[in-house]
């Protein structure tokens, strides 16, 4: 990934506090509703402590499997709780997160793949065939990580992480922190790139929006969009439930 993606300009907060700021709300939410219900999907639910704990574990994997600023993980994923732990996993692995449209043909996956230089690949078992096809192509292929099937290898990179792993925060509010990419429609997939101050800056409003939280931890929020074209606001949404 190019410098350009964490260029400084200036910002309302010191990097020492943008540090603290960055580390509150899942974490607090941890704490303030553990046993609470943080993601529903299907017949899972995992609590805010279970969502921390993978999230944390998955942000250490990843930095042990050389993750980390100026990376790119780029992962092909469904409306999934592995997805939802994507959104904070990479993050808290000082990494930058990609999200592939999971309708694109084998070419345009590793197009995307190439032009953003992604470190690492984490895929749903549903796309395996298409992400092998695309990884085919490329000289330099990231390693793929399938999430289900005999051989999980999600489950395998989460378990491998330590959740009481210290995070690495942005360096600074401008880091990048998502970088999406059009579909394509009307030629090559264009990226954008999406800073930490503008996903926290946006949480806050969200929370406003809703009129605020209610201090039991109570907010729910149905989310049907696929999160590969909602990547910064599934993690705004989080970290305005958390606020």
């Amino acid at each position: 990934m190019s410098s350009g993606l964490h260029a400084r300009r200036p910002g309302t907060l010191s990097p020492r506090r943008w540090r603290e700021v960055h580390r509150t709300p899942l974490r607090a939410r941890r704490h303030v509703f553990a046993d609470g219900p943080a993601v529903v999907d299907g017949d899972r639910t995992r609590t805010w402590a279970e969502l921390y704990d993978r999230c944390a574990r998955l942000g250490d994997a990843l930095r042990k499997q050389g993750c980390g600023r100026g990376d790119v993980v780029q992962c092909m994923l469904d409306n999934t709780a592995e997805m939802v732990e994507a959104q904070q996993g990479v993050a808290m692995s000082g990494a930058t997160l990609g999200s592939v449209n999971t309708r694109l043909d084998a070419a345009t996956v590793a197009y995307v793949l190439e032009h953003s230089d992604a470190r690492l690949f984490i895929a749903d078992e549903r796309y395996e065939a298409t992400c092998r096809e695309a990884l085919a192509t490329l000289e330099n292929p990231p390693p793929l990580v399938v999430v289900g099937g005999r051989a999980d290898g999600y489950e395998a990179l989460v378990e491998s992480g330590d959740a009481a792993a210290p995070w690495t925060p942005p360096e600074d509010e401008w880091d990048a922190l998502a970088l999406n990419y059009t579909s394509g429609t009307t030629g090559r997939p264009k990226g954008v790139v999406v800073h930490h101050r503008g996903a926290y800056v946006q949480a806050l409003s969200n929370a406003i929006d809703f009129g605020g939280l209610p201090a039991d931890g109570g907010t729910r929020y149905l989310w049907t969009l696929p999160m590969f074209h909602c990547t910064v606001p599934v993690c705004e949404r989080i970290a305005a439930t958390a606020c």
